[in-house]
């Protein structure tokens, strides 16, 4: 496929194609800087260089080639023609595999989502994040290991038929990692461990992650409500008051009746959080503190199993800031043993 379209291509992107075609597989061991780097290119032709080969960025193009990979590869090895031929196939008919969890963004000259399609390959890993900035890194252990080096630190114990699929979750957690400012997370914190009450709320597969955060809010001696009902959320939305918590956790962030009891109870000065994977969803920009996550779906045979990794993160990082805080709050005894 690179050949038949290298003869059309201007010499810039026609360096491009004769790198990649010599190893097909750098489209997914390099990132964008990195091919544009080994090119001598800027990143936004490389991004039209995928586009010529009927993709929408690089990342388009690295889904379609893990999916064949997870296809085709077998429990021994991969063979290097695993990209090609998935290269090949990802054109068969008349679209290629692209994602239908929301925008996906291509770094260039500027933010630029990537259009959604059907997805047509029998798994595809697709990513949701569409960041239109790059937030302060929050950092999830004491140690110095930075987020992009996470993924070198582990090593996983599965067949090289799954090691795609997890090399593209462990960037989705690098990213969501990435998207964290620290200040925002304590901010939140800090409105929950002084809210009289916090409600917790989420749609679907949310819900759980809702009620794993009202769960462990108890623990920590938060009194806490949860909810997997918008009929239940307008109710307890009422019995909210000032200084109030409300969570909402939507990966769209694209519920209509939701972002209608966010406007309504923020005028009664409750405190809101959203925790979302859309950061350009109405719900994000509603909310007092928007906390981001870059999750990813699985699609097999047209059908998306929901990856909530990313999401459970987020809520993990939020749930141990407010432990963290709780712990390093003083005592009464503790205060009256300072003050002595």
């Amino acid at each position: 496929m690179i050949q038949r379209v290298e003869g059309d291509l201007p010499d810039s992107l026609a360096r491009v194609a004769k790198y990649v075609a010599a190893d097909p597989s750098v489209l997914i061991t390099m990132s964008l800087a990195e091919l544009a780097a080994a090119n001598n290119v800027s990143k936004p032709s490389i991004v039209r260089f995928c586009q010529a080969l009927g993709f929408g960025g690089l990342r388009s193009i690295k889904q379609a080639l893990i999916a064949g990979q997870l296809q085709t590869s077998a429990p021994t090895s991969a063979t290097t023609s695993a990209p090609t031929s998935a290269l090949a196939s990802a054109h068969t008919g008349a679209s290629v595999a692209e994602t239908a969890a929301g925008p996906t963004a291509e770094p260039s000259a500027g933010p630029s989502a990537e259009p959604t399609a059907t997805p047509t390959a029998a798994y595809t890993v697709a990513h949701t994040a569409a960041h239109t900035a790059t937030p302060s890194a929050m950092p999830i252990s004491t140690t110095s290991t930075p987020p992009t080096a996470l993924a070198a630190t582990i090593t996983p114990s599965t067949s090289p038929s799954t090691t795609p699929f997890f090399s593209q979750l462990m960037e989705s957690l690098i990213e969501t990692i990435e998207c964290q400012k620290a200040d925002l997370l304590q901010a939140a914190a800090q409105k929950i461990i002084a809210a009289s009450q916090v409600a917790w709320f989420g749609l679907g597969d949310s819900g759980f992650l809702a009620f794993s955060g009202h769960h462990r809010s108890q623990i920590c001696g938060i009194n806490s409500v949860a909810s997997y009902m918008d009929e239940e959320l307008a109710i307890i939305a009422k019995r909210l008051g000032p200084g109030d918590v409300l969570i909402c956790i939507s990966r769209s962030g694209r519920h209509v009746k939701v972002n209608e009891v966010i406007r309504s109870i923020k005028e009664n000065g409750v405190n809101t959080v959203a925790i979302t994977g859309n950061p350009g969803s109405m719900l994000a920009r509603l909310v007092d503190y928007p906390l981001i996550s870059s999750p990813i779906d699985l699609y097999i045979d047209r059908q998306r199993v929901t990856m909530q990794s990313a999401q459970m993160l987020v809520l993990d990082t939020l749930l141990g800031t407010v432990m963290q805080l709780i712990l390093q709050k003083p005592t009464t005894s503790d205060s009256a043993e300072i003050n002595r």
